[in-house]
């Protein structure tokens, strides 16, 4: 769900507060039995899978509360691709390879317009120049995720007056596997609200160590059989 609906309005956090509550009586949510506001599907998720990042919304004084949350496992991953897209760009420019291997295909448009970019033909040549890149970026994302890079990924909470609602990003070291489990990030999110800025302080932070217990977990689970039937 996008985290402003499109727009943003720069005015004060009264105002903000106002048009969400106005908002949010103009256009009611659909809330289940607990009072969330769910929007993603459980009904395949296993409960023994790693959990990545959800969103949920609820109600709390009368005006929105959307919490886009995140494990910090996401934060970690997120830190690793963007140092391998870093290090693969210093070789194999994707921008350049774009500009050097395609050309814009253009639409006439109206009498007395110039003709309009509607998408862009690759080259053959492309082609290659595609899979040396990911190659490349698989091998070293690999790399990389071996490496300690010293990083610690601490449980944190922001919070966003938006238009439509108040946005919470919130990093929280908890597993989501179905429905029931979003109730946790309203639970700290509401502790929050009320003014209980220790609410985090019963998480622990996340390293390397939570990393590689993660990827022995996701190994062995590539490994299990497929069920049958």
């Amino acid at each position: 769900m996008p985290r402003n609906n499109g727009n943003w309005m720069a005015a004060h956090p009264k105002t903000m507060y106002a048009g969400a509550k106005a908002y949010h009586r103009l256009h009611p949510w659909d809330l289940n039995g607990h009072g969330l506001m769910v929007p993603h599907d459980y009904s395949e998720r296993k409960t023994e899978s790693l959990s990545w990042w959800d969103d949920v919304g609820f109600i709390f004084g009368k005006r929105r509360i959307m919490v886009w949350w995140m494990h910090p496992r996401m934060v970690y991953r997120d830190r690793l691709d963007e140092m391998a897209f870093q290090q693969c760009d210093k070789a194999y420019p994707r921008n350049e390879i774009w500009r050097m291997h395609s050309k814009p295909i253009r639409r006439k448009g109206g009498y007395g317009k110039r003709p309009k970019t509607f998408g862009y033909l690759l080259s053959p040549l492309y082609a290659d120049e595609h899979r040396r890149y990911y190659e490349h970026l698989n091998e070293t994302q690999a790399l990389l995720a071996k490496q300690d890079h010293g990083w610690v990924i601490q449980p944190s909470l922001k919070s966003t007056v938006l238009n439509w609602c108040q946005g919470i990003d919130l990093v929280l070291p908890v597993e989501i596997c179905c429905e029931d489990d979003l109730r946790c990030l309203r639970e700290v999110v509401e502790r929050y609200l009320r003014g209980d800025r220790s609410v985090l302080s019963g998480y622990s932070a996340y390293t390397f160590a939570d990393w590689q217990s993660d990827q022995e977990t996701l190994a062995n689970q590539a490994m299990e059989p497929s069920p049958i039937g």
